[in-house]
């Protein structure tokens, strides 16, 4: 299946159905800036709430080689490098999280109980996945790209990646892609 709506959901804006235009109107103003090339280029938009000691880090991405529309979106307590290019957000550190709840700073426990087990664990990072494939119809444009022994398939993957130190959720990143061959 898919990753379900309420796990992508944040302050009414949609990971892989809302774009830039309309981060900016659930979000607030922020500059739109772009990192990397070829396949690990994405554009984004950052924005930090709270202070010095409770800092909150959302960056909205979009792999600008592949994507139309914003496929990733990534909730870090602190700060990150780049943070000079994020904007100021006002919101409480405690109201960012995704309309099911998942958010940095949540017990290990507490991710495991909105998620399900992982689907795999390595070393302090666990994964959550999610698949869909789809039959194209010889009439799809996509059709001749995907085609393999007879069969024409795309396929869409979406995820959760969570960083666990201290029984805490420190990071997460949740990911909902394109069709793809």
């Amino acid at each position: 299946g898919v990753l379900p709506e309420a796990h992508r959901s944040i302050f009414g804006f949609t990971l892989g159905s809302d774009d830039f235009e309309k981060a900016v109107r659930y979000f607030g103003p922020a500059s739109q800036w772009h990192s990397g090339d070829a396949a690990a280029s994405e554009s984004k938009l950052c924005y930090v709430a709270g202070g010095a000691k409770d800092a909150l880090t959302v960056v909205l991405a979009r792999n600008a080689e592949m994507s139309t529309r914003i496929d990733e979106i990534r909730m870090i307590l602190g700060t990150i490098e780049s943070a000079d290019l994020c904007a100021r957000a006002t919101w409480s550190t405690t109201k960012i999280r995704t309309t099911s709840g998942l958010r940095p700073g949540i017990a290990r426990s507490q991710i495991v109980a909105l998620l399900g087990p992982a689907s795999n664990e390595i070393g302090d990072q666990m994964y959550w996945n999610w698949e869909t494939t789809k039959t194209l119809s010889a009439t799809d444009p996509m059709y001749p790209m995907c085609l393999v022994d007879g069969v024409s398939q795309s396929t869409q993957g979406s995820g959760v990646t969570a960083r666990i130190k201290n029984g805490r959720v420190e990071w997460l990143v949740i990911e909902y892609g394109d069709l793809v061959c």
